[in-house]
């Protein structure tokens, strides 16, 4: 996996729960792919990426959950509730290595896109 992608979406989800980015999602509506992601706005630091690249992360994941439902949701499970895999197959109802593989497929996506020039 893109370890410069996972610091990405860490700080993505961090920025989510204590900046502007809750508001961004509220818009976004991810409490339909991640129930739970407003009771998760308890973090005090600081994100450690500005909000220009979190609101890109952001498009980027929100892009994820459209075209790849199930993969978005267990991106954004993963990184807003830094859950294990087994946590996110228990929430998805599924079993852990389709979990595993999920968050890996969905990370190697949001990887992809963030490096295409042409997007």
């Amino acid at each position: 996996m893109d370890n410069g992608t996972i610091f990405l979406l860490e700080q993505w989800a961090h920025w989510s729960k204590v900046g502007d980015g809750g508001n961004q999602l509220a818009k976004l509506n991810y409490a339909a792919v991640a129930p739970g992601f407003q009771s998760l706005r308890r973090a005090s630091s600081s994100p450690q990426i500005s909000d220009a690249v979190a609101a890109e992360v952001d498009r980027t994941v929100a892009t994820l959950c459209q075209e790849d439902p199930e993969s978005g949701r267990a991106v954004c499970l993963y990184f807003f509730r830094r859950a294990t895999y087994q946590d996110v197959a228990r929430r998805m109802n599924i079993e852990r290595r389709r979990a595993a593989a999920l968050v890996k497929n969905g990370i190697a996506w949001i990887s992809d896109f963030l490096d295409d020039p042409e997007r």
